[in-house]
């Protein structure tokens, strides 16, 4: 996706839609809704700014909140760290993990150090800091490309995987159809 005006704009990629998904989806009552996807060579990781947070260890808790219990996930924080750790080698994140106290375990660092706040946010940050709070700056996947700087599945996977003589880019293939298959069949061994 180029750096043009019209690809950076809030207005243009979400007020106005630019790559939203046409088709409707339907829920499990058959009312129909608009995804929250977009398509673009990338997909959704052209439009997510290229934080790569992870999840804490809590996240996948079960969780009682005043009217319902939130159940616990059938995989824990400990099952996705070695993919946590893969992806942001391959995403190439930028980051500190020992700047934030709810940072979880880490079996590997991140592959670059933290972009430094810009001079407009050293106030802020050193007035949150000195609250004895710990502003932290995300974890971004950078390519240091000017045209295209923030990390993305085309840069980091599409493209890499270009390479084979045996890959070919097909766009705007036709999707399959979806069928809805219930979470606990999906679940089971």
């Amino acid at each position: 996706m180029p750096l043009s005006e019209q690809n950076r704009t809030s207005v243009d990629v979400f007020k106005r839609e630019r790559y939203h998904a046409p088709e409707q989806w339907y829920d499990r009552d058959g009312e129909p809704f608009s995804p929250q996807t977009n398509y673009a060579v990338g997909g959704n990781t052209k439009i997510y700014a290229a934080a790569l947070m992870r999840m804490r260890d809590r996240d996948f808790e079960a969780v009682q909140y005043q009217a319902a219990l939130s159940p616990e996930w059938p995989i824990k924080y400990s099952d996705l760290e070695p993919h946590y750790s893969e992806a942001e080698q391959l995403y190439q994140v930028h980051g500190n993990m020992s700047a934030d106290p709810t940072e979880p375990e880490h079996s590997q660092g991140y592959p670059h150090g933290p972009v430094e706040y810009g001079e407009v946010m050293a106030g802020p940050v050193a007035a949150i800091a000195a609250k004895g709070f710990h502003p932290t700056a995300l974890p971004l996947s950078l390519t240091g490309q000017d045209d295209d700087p923030t990390g993305d599945a085309e840069i980091f996977g599409i493209e890499a995987a270009l390479q084979f003589e045996n890959v070919t880019l097909k766009p705007r293939p036709e999707p399959w159809r979806s069928i809805p298959i219930p979470l606990a069949k999906r679940l089971k061994p």
